[in-house]
């Protein structure tokens, strides 16, 4: 095929071709092209400004997907509860949650550590009570299972391990808890100890910070002439429901030793009233019919008829002996123990003498004087048989010390569950004619033993009591 052409060929040939638009329009034309022209005018000031803004674009993407939008919008709020639900249940979760810090008790001015798991049972908080009886002064006694705690004035309270029952003077009551006893601690209920001590005037106060977890254990005391002086620790069982069915007096009294052999001798009744008051001396000639010499330890003996007691008194002596001898008190001693008439006669005769000689008193008022601390022939409880002194290594003399000593702390806190009461207590001188000896016990039977021990009363008042 033949490429080639002739190039002025084809332009002869183009330059043949009319250009149309080289002929001029009519008049006609140019007026329906006028027309044309006008009609498509449009007034663009009164057209709406297009916005092409982000915001302006989610706007019409919207009214073209309005189920789309809808569904995403329901979603969010959705979302959106259940972040502010979340929100306040944590808040409230946390507020709630208990703290569970060591805690930090503060008894009196010291401070101890108590861990968490240990003070917390079933969601309880537990205080040990051996603790808290250091700040208020309180005896402690009892056995591996057992806990006692008492004040100077003769009331208590006791714990049994892994019951939930209390006694206070003498009130069985629910704790709302279990005791757990060991020899190292007597853990019971906060709760159950608050409602014992919380009471107008009581010597002990008790608080506790949940948030911290900090409780604290203080004296209240009054300010007189400038002086600290500490209100008495007593404790009550007013906010309790006091257990009322039968209980086997037995189960009230817990005992280290095995009790059988001297149970009898123990419950036994000794009543007889010795004291200052004539009508009740012992004439010169009154000897118990069923003395025994004691088993216990004692001092050496002078004479010959020293250290004998009533039958059922010796008994429950030895018996006590040998429960002090389990709690490891070994060095205490009997140093008196039954009187003839005529020892007492000889003994007090020799204070009377003593006072004239050394003082120039006369006979009347040496006697007044002797009297305070020894008594007259026929009026002492030795005489009785029912009565005995006790001594210890540390304090080995008859005086008020000996209350210092732990054997007597002991001796307060347990000696009524062998029929022993202290006979001659603190501030029932007028009561009894005798002032306070902390060293002299007297044997009357277990039932009056704790009912006297309980009311912290006289032997005198304890009597006239039961007389009425």
């Amino acid at each position: 095929m033949n490429k080639n052409f002739n190039i002025e060929n084809e332009t002869e040939e183009l330059d043949g071709i009319q250009d149309p638009i080289s002929e001029p329009l009519s008049d006609e034309e140019l007026d329906l092209l006028r027309q044309s022209i006008d009609a498509q005018k449009v007034d663009r000031s009164r057209l709406a400004h297009y916005d092409n803004s982000d915001k302006a674009k989610a706007i019409r993407y919207a009214k073209k997907n309005i189920l789309f939008v809808s569904i995403v919008a329901i979603s969010v709020i959705c979302i959106a509860v259940i972040l502010i639900f979340g929100i306040v249940f944590a808040v409230r979760y946390a507020k709630s949650k208990p703290n569970t810090d060591d805690f930090v008790i503060y008894i009196g001015e010291e401070t101890y550590i108590e861990e968490y798991d240990f003070a917390m049972r079933e969601d309880s908080l537990y205080i040990d009570m051996r603790k808290v009886a250091i700040e208020g002064d309180l005896i402690v006694s009892g056995t591996k299972s057992t806990a006692s705690f008492s004040t100077p004035g003769g009331q208590y309270l006791s714990f049994e391990d892994g019951s939930d029952l209390a006694i206070i003077n003498g009130n069985k009551v629910e704790m709302g808890g279990f005791a757990e006893i060991s020899e190292e601690f007597c853990m019971v209920p906060y709760k159950f100890l608050s409602n014992v001590l919380d009471i107008d005037g009581n010597g002990l106060r008790i608080s506790y910070n949940s948030r911290d977890n900090t409780v604290e254990v203080k004296r209240r005391y009054n300010k007189i002439d400038g002086k600290q002086v500490f209100l008495d620790v007593f404790f009550s069982a007013d906010d309790f429901e006091v257990i009322t069915e039968p209980i086997d007096p037995d189960t009230l009294y817990k005992y280290n030793i095995d009790i059988t052999p001297y149970l009898d001798s123990i419950k036994s009744e000794a009543l007889l009233l010795v004291n200052k008051d004539k009508e009740n001396y012992l004439g010169s000639t009154y000897t118990p019919s069923d003395l025994v010499y004691l088993e216990c330890q004692t001092r050496d003996p002078l004479r010959d008829w020293e250290f004998q007691l009533c039958s059922d008194a010796a008994n429950a002596l030895y018996a006590m002996m040998l429960e002090m001898e389990q709690a490891g008190f070994t060095e205490i001693k009997i140093t008196s123990a039954y009187r003839p008439y005529s020892y007492q006669e000889s003994l007090f005769n020799s204070y009377v003498a003593e006072y004239k000689r050394n003082y120039g008193m006369s006979q009347a008022q040496a006697e007044a004087e002797a009297e305070k601390t020894s008594a007259r022939p026929g009026s002492s409880e030795h005489q009785s048989g029912l009565c005995v002194d006790f001594v210890t290594d540390e304090y080995p003399k008859l005086t008020e010390e000996f209350e210092r000593s732990e054997e007597f702390k002991w001796l307060s806190a347990n000696a009524y569950k062998f029929g022993f009461i202290l006979r001659y207590p603190r501030e029932k001188e007028d009561i009894t004619g005798y002032s306070y000896e902390p060293w002299h016990y007297r044997f009357v039977g277990r039932e009056a033993a704790t009912e006297i021990y309980n009311s912290g009363i006289s032997l005198e008042e304890y009597l006239e009591d039961t007389e009425s």
